[in-house]
């Protein structure tokens, strides 16, 4: 069908074996036959089976919880002209380097290993010259965090398609499991990190340029604004902004607010100014991404954030349950655009930027059938401007989906901006029969 949703040009391909589509050659004739020009969606599904996207390898035996997940983080990345995934090897029973082949739409073993601990998560970073990987520990609601169990950070270099880890590395971040944890380097090549502990918010920094020979991360802080004290299950997320200033937001349930610091570049690493993103019942909940692209030039900051309006009683059908935060610095100031509703019920929303098309892709976890009690089931995606941001009513378009096993979630993506030469690629995995599932999207220009 054609949609006039969004302002990309995306084709999905059911992923059931036999032959594979090309997806640009197939959209620019469908587009040529058609005569259609302007922003609308191809969505075609090459098979009978009700899939959507591909199926990859098995995640079994990566740990107890999704290796996709969590929120904030990120597991891909482009460089080289090729997609590249950290991804669970089930033959050596480590995380991986892969590169996607889009010919055959398969993820391709490098044998690079990232990570050697199961039950680990990841948060990955290309700056054009290396490739950061923060991984950790994974602690949950029940496991809380645990000392000795650190979060490190890996350094690896690319020549051609080959990556090498550096010498003196991985170096660690901190001491204990978390729930998530996510990096980001600033103007002046200084990594940051944020995660939370104990009901607060914690943040570090290296002491000197990530790209050194040798890098050291200074010691753990509570920053001093408002906020930190969160609940149990809270999170937060950092990104660097508007060329030379660095921002970490954070969930607090206990507060029903969404707070935010921000720390200029070149200041001490312990000095942050503080605010609100969004407070108001119910406003908050664990579910954070966060984005931004530095060729923006009011250096906007985008956050995708899941409310907990859902456990309302009784609940609102028609209340935003998903919203998208745009955090404007010239004002200072933040602007709220709902994405779905508690009758959508939907979780875990990413956010990807194509700044090239104006475009802002948002994708979430939704039940496969409509009126469907469970959270789990397909990854939905709508998109909207990047000036001027309103998203369409309902669940959205389909972009992975098992058919045969509604369980799909934890979609994850890339801290990159896209493009058309990049096209969009999300990778999740289903819970149920644990798979690894990606969509490839092609991008209008």
């Amino acid at each position: 069908m054609i949609s006039g949703s969004g302002s990309s040009l995306v084709s999905h391909f059911g992923a059931c074996g036999g032959h594979v589509l090309r997806r640009r050659l197939l959209i620019g004739a469908f587009a040529s036959l058609l005569g259609i020009g302007g922003s609308f969606s191809v969505i075609a599904n090459a098979h009978a089976s009700g899939n959507f996207g591909y199926q990859d390898q098995s995640q079994a035996g990566a740990g107890t919880t999704a290796p996709s997940a969590d929120k904030p983080e990120s597991k891909l990345w482009y460089a080289a002209g090729n997609w590249w995934a950290d991804l669970w090897d089930t033959v050596s029973s480590k995380h991986h380097i892969f590169e996607l082949n889009r010919s055959t739409e398969k993820w391709v073993d490098t044998g690079v290993v990232l990570d050697p601990r199961s039950d680990t998560q990841s948060d990955t970073l290309w700056d054009g010259s290396h490739l950061y990987v923060a991984s950790h520990v994974i602690a949950s609601a029940s496991t809380k965090a645990v000392a000795g169990q650190p979060a490190w950070l890996y350094r690896y270099s690319l020549s051609g398609t080959t990556w090498s880890l550096n010498t003196g590395f991985p170096t660690q971040i901190e001491n204990y499991s978390t729930e998530a944890l996510t990096i980001s380097e600033d103007s002046q090549d200084i990594l940051y990190s944020t995660w939370t502990r104990g009901a607060k918010v914690y943040i570090a920094a290296t002491t000197g340029r990530g790209d050194a020979a040798t890098v050291t991360w200074g010691t753990p802080f509570v920053p001093s604004v408002p906020g930190t004290s969160v609940a149990g299950d809270d999170i937060s997320a950092v990104v660097a902004y508007g060329g030379n200033k660095t921002m970490v937001l954070w969930s607090n349930q206990s507060a029903a607010t969404v707070y935010y610091a921000t720390h200029a570049d070149g200041a001490s690493s312990t000095t942050w100014i503080g605010g609100v993103a969004a407070t108001g019942p119910l406003i908050a909940d664990d579910h954070i991404n966060l984005k931004t692209f530095q060729s923006d030039p009011s250096g906007r900051v985008f956050a995708a954030v899941k409310t907990s309006r859902n456990d309302a009683s009784p609940s609102v059908p028609t209340d935003p349950l998903i919203d998208l935060l745009v955090f404007t610095p010239g004002t200072g100031t933040w602007a709220t655009y709902p994405f779905s509703t508690v009758a959508d019920s939907q979780t875990r929303p990413i956010i990807e930027i194509d700044p090239a098309d104006d475009t802002l892709h948002m994708f979430a976890t939704g039940p496969s059938l409509a009126n469907h009690v469970a959270y789990m089931g397909t990854i939905y995606e709508k998109t909207t401007s990047l000036s001027h941001p309103s998203f369409t009513s309902g669940a959205g378009t389909p972009v992975i989906r098992d058919a045969a096993s509604a369980a799909m979630n934890n979609a994850t993506g890339t801290k990159q901006t896209v493009s058309p030469a990049t096209g969009l690629v999300v990778l999740a995995g289903n819970e149920t029969t644990l798979f690894y599932w990606h969509s490839d999207e092609s991008i209008s220009g």
